[in-house]
């Protein structure tokens, strides 16, 4: 959103190690509405007013800025976490993330489920480090919590 944006550009103004990109990630590439709404606005909860923004796959970001690891990645984006989650773990790419924290969201159709599978696939993977659950929780990569916690 250009509102979003340009805050972000101004407020890392100067710091050449963040680079501010003009899109969203998901699982999926195209232009889509989103309802405005401060720090709740999202893609998959209209509020009646928005706006069309940018998604952009998360594992072709990855490739094109040569990510190949990220140290944190929180997730609070009001719904797509159930996209952008699955779309890692698919491509082999969510044992590139050191730490995850995510709040999953209530209001999707099937979030619990979604939830469940997404959980699932984590173990695999990576930690449960806390839970609150549709509030906020942490994961760690298991090489990274096997290293702190023999």
């Amino acid at each position: 959103m250009p509102l979003f944006y340009s805050q972000c550009v101004a407020r890392f103004a100067g710091m050449d190690n963040i680079k501010c990109l003009n899109f969203g990630l998901s699982d999926k590439a195209g232009w889509f509405d989103i309802s405005e709404s401060a720090d709740a606005s999202s893609f998959v909860r209209g509020n009646g007013f928005g706006q069309q923004a940018e998604l952009r796959p998360i594992t072709e970001m990855f490739a094109e800025l040569a990510v190949n690891c990220v140290d944190l990645l929180k997730i609070n984006i009001e719904g797509g976490e159930f996209e952008v989650l699955p779309a890692l773990i698919a491509a082999g790419m969510i044992d590139r993330v050191r730490y995850i924290q995510v709040q999953f969201h209530n209001f999707v159709p099937e979030a619990t489920a979604k939830r469940a599978a997404i959980r699932k696939a984590l173990v695999k993977t990576h930690v449960e480090m806390w839970n609150y659950p549709f509030v906020w929780e942490s994961w760690a990569l298991k090489s990274e919590y096997t290293s702190r916690n023999p």
